[in-house]
């Protein structure tokens, strides 16, 4: 057997052809070792970069923790060994006002692993006058009491030269709603502003969605879930306390308006979902930990 050009025209045009000279069972054997060489070349010409979509479901899954603080929920991922990330206002209350912004750690702070052991854990990401980041960036790293019985690989973070674009696929997972046990949701890239610093997402956004980690189909976490329909929630919380502030009570057959309109407030805001959401780019938390060597999270 042996290769010849093709000089003539039409879809054949520089291509070759095989011509058999020899036995059937050596053009048989030939032309499996051609068959062997082609699908050689094919695999390299077009490898298979991305890991199965169930793949990356399972690394969203069994790297997803929920952070307790008494009856306040939220989630977050894990970084490596001890160590955890989050939204900062799931780690901290936070009350603004138009000339200050003052935050408090939540107490009695635990992490849910996924396995349900229940460890205690402290944020070691503080705001400061020289770096307020974790505040003005909403990300958050608490470290656990003690390892986990079965520990974590972790989850890895894109880097600069990984690129993602609007349409991308997402994944991300998480106890939204309190729930009791973990959701997984597919969402889709709705857009970014310029830097790509705040990602806008086409997904089902809950309370308690804040701290997921949004994973591309290459398994990398490209940013931490921190928005609702570009604050929403906020804009809630903010009407809730106007009308706890509020002194005067008035009952109408027995039902203050204002208690009631506060009840109805809370419920919009724990179970609303537009199905926009955002996500700051997880840039933020990589750039401050290598801003931040004495953490020891790398």
């Amino acid at each position: 057997m042996r290769l010849l050009k093709l000089n003539g025209r039409g879809a054949n045009k520089g291509g070759f052809m095989i011509e058999v000279v020899a036995k059937p069972q050596q053009a048989i054997a030939h032309f499996g070792l051609m068959l062997s060489w082609l699908l050689l070349l094919s695999s390299q010409a077009w490898p298979q970069s991305k890991p199965p979509s169930s793949t990356v479901m399972e690394i969203s899954r069994t790297n997803t923790v929920e952070i307790q603080s008494g009856d306040a929920r939220g989630t977050g991922f894990v970084v490596r060994g001890e160590y955890v990330a989050t939204a900062f206002h799931v780690a901290a209350m936070i009350e603004e006002s138009p000339d200050t912004i003052r935050w408090s750690f939540r107490p009695n702070l635990k992490v849910r692993m996924p396995d349900g052991e229940l460890i205690d854990a402290t944020c070691i990401t503080t705001p400061t006058e020289v770096d307020r980041s974790p505040l003005d960036q909403d990300f958050a790293v608490l470290k656990l009491g003690k390892k986990p019985k079965l520990e974590r690989t972790g989850l890895r973070f894109s880097g600069n030269s990984d690129v993602f674009s609007v349409g991308d696929e997402v994944t991300f997972t998480g106890y939204p709603l309190e729930s009791t046990f973990m959701l997984t949701h597919k969402g889709m890239i709705s857009g970014f502003d310029p830097a790509k610093t705040v990602i806008g997402l086409q997904a089902a956004i809950n309370k308690g969605n804040s701290g997921r980690a949004v994973l591309t189909p290459t398994g990398r976490v490209i940013g931490i879930i921190t928005l609702r329909l570009g604050g929403l929630s906020k804009d809630l919380e903010q009407l809730a306390k106007r009308i706890q502030d509020r002194k005067t009570r008035v009952a109408i057959d027995g039902i203050d308006p204002l208690v009631a309109s506060l009840e109805i407030t809370k419920t919009l805001d724990r179970n609303i979902s537009t199905g926009i959401g955002f996500a700051r780019s997880i840039k933020f938390l990589s750039d401050y930990i290598v801003k931040h060597p004495e953490l020891k999270i790398n």
